[in-house]
């Protein structure tokens, strides 16, 4: 199966209730090629039937069969926020090419070792990307024209940065691991650009610290104790400046002192219901309303995605 630059005849593209565009993958295809995609700015999301056996859907984004490459991010999807699913190790060429509605995306919590040649070009909009410690290379053009990408961070695990991978794009500074092979070419067409060339780097700001202790108290602390907590015994805090968020002995959640209880369903309860909830909520399914008195979790008086990461590891504790 091959074609170049447009969405065949024979894919079968359906409108739901609420008008947006979803193309259905068919079952014959064995292989979407580089650039397959390239310039369809109004598919709101992608369907894959359970018969085809190379590739699945997630929230209306196109995976490889087994998840572990994602092939293309729909362009007109309403969300601005996305969380690359844990098991994907490569954003493949072009996967979120020309998404100017995207402001973060959020690898930390996946395997990533591959962002693809000209993954997020043109993404003009994109301001924040966190990157986890398995990132080994970023390709070609892979964050080229990405105008709203002021600040970087690269991990320590970071082979190789290919030809023109920032060319063109917002950054203004940006931290690299000596031990990392940067193209001299990589930020071509940026005028100013201050390059620290560091032994060690802290790839994101963390969102919040993570404490263990026999109490749940909020604390200044800026370390983590990454010891296995006795959960009979124990009480597992996340902390930030201004609030404490708790999972008690039992794993049932219980939220103190933060701005926002968590129960994005309303079932009384804060549970995996509410991250799914939230999940769907950033990724723009307009059915899914929260409000900054269940949602905001860290109190910037933003729902966003930390407030989502907050609550997920949370529950997952």
């Amino acid at each position: 199966f091959d074609w170049v630059y447009k969405v065949p005849a024979n894919w079968s593209a359906t409108k739901d209730d609420n008008g947006q565009v979803i193309y259905a993958l068919p079952d014959t295809v064995t292989q979407v090629r580089e650039n397959a995609l390239l310039g369809c700015g109004n598919i709101t999301a992608f369907s894959v039937g359970a018969a085809n056996a190379n590739y699945i859907e997630s929230y209306g984004v196109l995976f490889t069969k087994n998840g572990s490459r994602l092939v293309a991010y729909p362009l007109a999807a309403n969300g601005t926020q996305y969380i690359v699913p844990r098991n994907v190790t490569q954003i493949g060429h072009r996967a979120f090419s020309g998404a100017i509605r995207l402001t973060s995306v959020e690898t930390s919590e996946t395997n990533l070792a591959l962002v693809g040649e000209f993954a997020f070009e043109g993404c003009v909009n994109l301001s924040y990307i966190g990157f986890p410690p398995t990132l080994t290379e970023i390709g070609t053009g892979a964050f080229s024209g990405c105008l709203s990408l002021a600040n970087l961070s690269l991990p320590e695990s970071i082979k190789n940065v290919a030809d023109s991978a920032f060319a063109a794009s917002g950054l203004k500074e940006i931290y690299v691991p000596r031990s990392g092979i940067v193209s001299s070419d990589a930020f071509f067409g940026i005028d100013t650009l201050i390059y620290n060339e560091v032994d060690s780097v802290v790839v994101s700001p963390p969102i919040f610290t993570a404490t263990i202790a026999t109490t749940a108290t909020t604390t200044p602390t800026q370390t983590t104790d990454t010891s296995a907590p006795d959960t009979t015994e124990t009480e597992v805090s996340f902390t930030d400046d201004t609030t404490t968020n708790t999972v008690a002995p039992d794993n049932t959640a219980v939220i103190t002192d933060a701005f926002a209880d968590g129960d994005l369903t309303g079932n009384g309860t804060t549970d995996i219901t509410d991250v799914l909830y939230f999940r769907r909520y950033l990724s723009g399914w307009e059915e899914y309303t929260v409000t900054l008195e269940h949602a905001d979790i860290n109190g910037d008086k933003i729902v966003d995605l930390r407030d989502y990461i907050i609550l997920k590891r949370l529950i997952a504790t």
